[in-house]
């Protein structure tokens, strides 16, 4: 997901230990786990505020995955906006180059209520740009690991479809080591 969406490689395959992947699988852990904080907060709804300060005490203290992807995603984007890196067909690179796309008049309508004029596009702010690449990630790991459990179930129960599957990869990649997405 890491290099097809933002074109970066991680560990995680060979290193179970990859930093990107154990906080993917922290942020699920927590969004699972039920939350004493929001049981409290809706028990007693008066010690809402101090306990939204409580959990961010613990976040700064033990740390957050949330905001420390959110921080690798902010470096990220950065560093692909300083490097004017259009070689890369990513989802990062597609959202970058359409905040940077500039508009033409054919392209601001006008509000017949307000009679305000706008544009018909809006630009991604840096939140919605760090949000959307949080959420791609955060989706496609969880999906993505799901198919390829239900992927590799099936074959396993089914050996002739398997087969046939190995036919058609010897066929088409026959003396290929490895295989990226780019391929």
């Amino acid at each position: 997901m890491a290099n097809c969406g933002f074109g970066f490689c991680t560990s995680a395959i060979e290193n179970p230990n990859d930093i990107f992947l154990r906080k993917c699988r922290q942020v699920l852990e927590n969004t699972t786990k039920p939350n004493i904080y929001f049981l409290l907060g809706f028990l007693f709804p008066s010690m809402d505020k101090f306990l939204v300060r409580v959990a961010a005490l613990r976040d700064r203290i033990f740390g957050n995955p949330v905001f420390w992807l959110e921080k690798q995603f902010e470096e990220i984007v950065k560093l692909r906006k300083e490097c004017k890196m259009g070689d890369h067909q990513d989802l990062l690179n597609m959202m970058i180059e359409a905040n940077q796309k500039t508009y033409s008049s054919d392209d601001i309508m006008t509000d017949s209520k307000t009679s305000r004029s706008k544009f018909k596009y809006q630009k991604l702010t840096a939140l919605e740009l760090r949000s959307q690449c949080f959420l791609f990630l955060m989706a496609g790991y969880e999906t993505t690991a799901t198919t390829l459990i239900y992927l590799i179930y099936e074959l396993a129960c089914n050996q002739d479809i398997q087969t046939r599957l190995y036919e058609e990869i010897i066929q088409h990649f026959p003396n290929e080591v490895s295989t990226s997405y780019e391929k």
